[in-house]
């Protein structure tokens, strides 16, 4: 069997109902942009001004399903989030606890809040299927597929 996961870190952080994922590189990127942002300060005229290859890559948002079905720029749910981790666990990943880091989404920026410009900076986290499956090795309809066979064939040999 792959072992996808064999190896890799992940960071897990959560704020306000909201739990993001990333691999440990992302999150070292994310830290480093925002001691420049940090460091520019007042002369930082917008986020755009910020090299492309600054962007950090991509952090996966998971909530409630109930908060997901009204906030589609969420990766998916808390569900989703368990069965992923649940994988990562099997094949030997690292989940990696109580480091904090930024959780997108998790204080309204997405919805102005905060202002036009922190709006933008906050959509600029919304991650794709595709980033998804690069980086998992699997599609989310696939996971969830998966897990479903595990609870089925779990409930056949109980019987």
């Amino acid at each position: 069997m792959e072992r996808r996961f064999e190896g890799r870190v992940f960071y897990k952080c959560s704020n306000n109902g909201v739990t993001a994922l990333a691999e440990k590189s992302v999150i070292k990127v994310a830290e480093k942009r925002l001691e420049i942002m940090n460091a520019l300060g007042d002369r930082l005229l917008s986020v755009d001004n910020l090299p492309q290859w600054f962007r950090p890559g991509p952090i996966f948002t998971f909530a409630s399903t109930e908060r997901v079905k009204n906030s589609p720029w969420l990766t998916g749910s808390s569900d989703l989030l368990e069965c992923l981790l649940e994988e990562i666990r099997f094949e030997d990943g690292e989940i990696i606890e109580g480091i904090s880091f930024f959780v997108p989404f998790s204080n309204g920026s997405e919805i102005g809040l905060h202002g036009a410009e922190a709006q933008k900076e906050a959509l600029s986290y919304v991650t794709t299927e595709e980033e998804f499956e690069s980086t998992f090795g699997i599609s989310k309809d696939e996971l969830i597929s998966r897990a479903m066979e595990e609870i089925f064939q779990e409930a056949r040999d109980s019987r």
